[in-house]
């Protein structure tokens, strides 16, 4: 199995479908599959889809990260649905984030068949392709393909990630396998991420996926004021909070945790403040 750009070092953590909290609105993502081919530093020379979500008329599902199983469609119309993906996020509550991403064939076949082309577009020309990829966002550079990945919280630019890449095969045995990159994956659109696999592997196998994670990322809170456990709503959870950090600030200074006025001490008047504003946050 040939990677592009990695080195096999790190293990990750595997992501459960749980949902950032504070989240308001569904987090969407375009995904997908396709042939590609992949001369160096995983960089993409040119790729033929073989399944997407597309925005094309008729699709009856829009992606929802943590939201199960959705369609990918043949990108040649009319539409059909050749296979499945799926994309969790998790805020693993120790300054690490993990999104991962998966896709499987419709009736159980492998990714790549006999008689499948597999001669890719290039500046270059046509070139044989080398590797089987899926894709969280990106799109292959297609117009119809939207690029949205993983709404996730962090700053844009160059993010180092561990990477645990995995592929089950016909016969029901799996293939898993870490490495590192570092790359410009976080973009206004979100997370995105693409991951690739030898094409000789894509004839075994009919089932991908990677679980992508990565450090330092700063979520700002969602909530309000007196939301000390920023869950969206102001009410006894807070309280209790407030009543476990009773009494002076200290050396911490003013403005200490449930010191809502600033005046050096968590007391009656913070919890005063707290019942101002109760219920949930606008």
């Amino acid at each position: 199995m040939t990677i592009q750009n990695l080195l096999i070092t790190s293990i990750v953590a595997t992501v459960a479908p749980l949902a950032l909290a504070g989240d308001k609105t569904p987090d969407t993502y375009s995904g997908g599959y396709a042939l590609a081919v992949v001369p160096e530093e995983f960089v993409l020379a040119g790729a033929i889809p073989l399944g997407a979500n597309f925005n094309f008329p008729g699709n009856p599902a829009t992606p929802v990260v943590n939201g199960g199983v959705f369609p990918a469609y043949d990108p040649n119309p009319p539409p059909s649905v050749v296979g499945f993906m799926q994309a969790t996020s998790q805020d693993n509550g120790d300054g690490t984030y993990s999104v991962a991403f998966e896709a499987f064939t419709a009736d159980g076949s492998p990714f790549v068949t006999e008689g499948m082309n597999t001669l890719v577009p290039t500046a270059s020309g046509l070139q044989e392709a080398t590797d089987f990829v899926i894709d969280l966002g990106n799109g292959y550079n297609l117009p119809a393909f939207p690029v949205d990945g993983a709404n996730i919280c962090g700053d844009e630019g160059n993010i180092f990630i561990d990477v645990e890449y995995y592929f089950i095969r016909l016969d029901g045995s799996e293939n898993r396998e870490f490495g590192d990159t570092i790359g410009p994956y976080i973009r206004p659109e979100g997370f995105t991420f693409a991951w690739g696999y030898d094409i000789d592997d894509a004839r075994t196998f009919n089932r991908a996926g990677f679980v992508a994670t990565f450090a330092a990322v700063s979520c700002e809170s969602d909530g309000c004021f007196g939301d000390l456990n920023e869950d969206g709503e102001v009410n006894a959870a807070d309280i209790g909070l407030l009543l476990s950090a009773w009494g002076s600030c200290g050396k911490a200074g003013p403005g200490c945790f449930g010191d809502l006025n600033e005046d050096g001490e968590v007391n009656g008047t913070d919890i005063g403040l707290i019942l101002g504003a109760w219920g949930i946050c606008p």
